[in-house]
């Protein structure tokens, strides 16, 4: 009688598939979680015990795909950067001055729409994410300049000071004892007189 034998396939299809979680839905879990947490409490409420309570994973999973509580939060700022600048650079204003009015209300709404982790990023250094998201906006300057909108001056040096500027207003407003809803317009049109001065100050 002729023996037979299974086929490789046959074999491939009888063994058990693999139930672990990809590496990057895990990390997109923890960070969620992460977010949600700093939102809610605030950073002193993100430890590793309540992360892995929050994203449903195991405190050591925590550590091999992101690492301590410190990670997590440079890896929560790095985040909120990188979509800030993408946000940034896809402005498609062809007006210098109005791609740059633009760029400030994205930097106030994204702000807004995560107050905990705007105050998170600015309790430490800087961070190369940071960073490119402050060459975007010397880029919507140089942009100006090109066009001779804007004035001449150090590029950078012009972007910086609007950057500490609207950081400073939206710092006092998400301090503020009142509720977000109350006085929103007012504070919206507050908002939008700092910017226009500000541009009316760099135009030629």
């Amino acid at each position: 009688m002729a023996c037979t034998h299974p086929r490789i396939t046959d074999m491939t299809q009888s063994q058990p598939r693999s139930k672990r979680t990809p590496t990057l839905e895990i990390h997109g879990r923890i960070l969620d979680a992460a977010r949600r947490i700093v939102e809610r409490d605030g950073v002193d409420g993100l430890t590793i015990r309540a992360l892995s309570a929050q994203a449903d994973v195991s405190p050591t999973s925590i550590y091999q795909h992101i690492g301590g509580k410190q990670a997590v939060c440079d890896a929560l700022i790095d985040t909120y950067f990188t979509d800030l600048r993408e946000q940034l650079i896809a402005i498609d204003e062809s007006d210098p001055v109005l791609r740059l009015r633009r760029a400030g209300i994205i930097y106030r709404e994204h702000a807004l729409d995560a107050p905990g982790i705007y105050a998170l990023v600015w309790m430490g250094q800087a961070s190369d994410s940071a960073q490119h998201c402050l060459d975007a906006i010397t880029q919507i300057i140089r942009y100006g300049q090109a066009a001779s909108v804007f004035r001449g001056d150090d590029p950078h040096l012009i972007a910086s000071s609007i950057w500490v500027s609207i950081h400073g207003f939206i710092q006092f407003e998400l301090r503020s004892a009142q509720p977000r809803t109350r006085g929103r317009e007012r504070v919206d049109r507050s908002y939008g007189y700092l910017l226009d001065l500000l541009i009316r100050g760099i135009q030629r």
